[in-house]
């Protein structure tokens, strides 16, 4: 488990116990807060991905994202369903969930990693090495941008 000075991250499979706080995180964050349907929330992907769950100091959850392959290249990568809490968001919980994504695509040989960023989350990503790729478009009824970095 990777820990930082305020969060720790654990990295988690679709079948581990703790699969169901990152769920219930991505619940809050996605469906009750920005009206995400819940069907739309939860696909075929969730079971090959690479989770983490952060956690604060004192264990409680507060952040998730997932890692997994591009089903046509195998050397791009896909970021997605970063969610953190609102008491967490602002702290670093978000950059460490993002860098322990990006470590992982590192360690296993990925060469690009790509997302679709919510456009209020673009200068996030972008101190992050991101860059826009592409027009901005909707998905699930919020303004949307791909974008990518090098590994």
């Amino acid at each position: 488990m990777a820990t930082d000075k305020k969060f720790n991250i654990k990295p988690i499979r679709w079948t581990d116990p703790d699969i169901r706080a990152a769920k219930e995180i991505r619940i809050k964050v996605f469906v009750e807060e920005q009206q995400i349907p819940f069907r739309e929330e939860f696909d075929a992907a969730d079971r090959t991905s690479y989770h983490v769950l952060a956690s604060d100091e004192t264990g409680r959850p507060c952040g998730t994202g997932r890692l997994y392959s591009d089903s046509l290249d195998p050397h791009l990568a896909h970021i997605g369903r970063m969610a953190v809490l609102p008491w967490a968001r602002g702290q670093g919980c978000g950059s460490v969930i993002l860098i322990a994504l990006m470590n992982e695509a590192a360690r296993q040989g990925f060469k690009r990693i790509i997302l679709s960023a919510q456009t209020r989350a673009v200068g996030f990503y972008e101190h992050h090495g991101f860059a826009p790729v592409g027009e901005i478009f909707t998905e699930v009824n919020i303004p949307h941008v791909n974008m990518s970095r090098e590994v």
